[in-house]
């Protein structure tokens, strides 16, 4: 009997002194766990720091680039027999090479009364800036030609063409990469024709007898465009 109850004891005392070693132990390798957790947390935030703001740069070597752009926007004409505001939609392509540019493009308006229809091409520059967007400005040389379906022109209607000088100023940003990707933007469109064209006309009023006149066009047509592409760049660019 007394046996037992020495053994009983021993087991309690090993029970009570086992308990808080294993809580020490486990303490001690939650501790461990927790500073090793800490210090690879403060490794990774030194590593992954975002660096100051150095201000903006102009990328080095930007390489090479081939893209295609679609815009819509809206536009002023003025110079002919009225000003109006016209609907417009286009697309160029273009192949860039360091800070140059050369392209051509389409463009298309409504028919508000007359619209014009704008083949061409440019050659301009390309600005890539760090921590910013892009800008392109270029000059191109176009045909513009002017359409209206009424019948008071002719049994063909209006159809009338000219050389027309371009300008744009563009600006735009690539979201996805730096290497291929949509590009975004909005860009100033400024068109000057070279020809202006005096269109005689006839209207037929019937009863009331023939009404003849003389249309002006061509002028300078003055528009905003947002702008959305897809291009793909080759050769690494960095900051100067």
């Amino acid at each position: 009997m007394n046996l037992l109850m020495q053994n009983g004891v021993r087991i309690s005392l090993s029970r009570a002194i086992g308990i808080p070693i294993a809580l020490l132990v486990c303490l001690g390798l939650s501790r461990t766990a927790f500073a090793q957790s800490a210090e690879n947390e403060s490794q990774w935030v030194q590593g992954n720091a975002s660096q100051p703001f150095q201000g903006f740069y102009l990328k080095s070597s930007p390489g090479w680039s081939l893209g295609l752009e679609g815009y819509a926007g809206l536009a002023v004409l003025t110079g002919g027999d009225a000003t109006r505001g016209h609907g417009l939609v286009g697309g160029l392509s273009r192949l860039r090479y360091g800070y140059f540019e050369v392209g051509a493009g389409l463009e298309v308006s409504d028919l508000a009364p007359e619209r014009w229809r704008k083949v061409g091409g440019f050659v301009g520059t390309f600005l890539p800036i760090l921590h910013w967007v892009d800008i392109d400005a270029s000059v191109g040389l176009a045909q513009r030609i002017y359409l209206n379906p009424d019948k008071r022109y002719g049994p063909g209607g209006l159809d009338v063409k000219g050389s027309a000088l371009t300008f744009r100023l563009g600006f735009s940003d690539r979201p996805i990469s730096e290497e291929f990707g949509l590009r975004l933007g909005a860009a100033l469109l400024v068109d000057v024709d070279l020809t202006h064209h005096e269109v005689p006309w006839t209207y037929d009023l019937g009863t009331q007898g023939v009404v003849s006149s003389t249309s002006h066009f061509g002028g300078v047509s003055v528009g905003l465009a947002a702008c959305l592409g897809f291009d793909v760049a080759f050769g690494k660019s960095t900051r100067h």
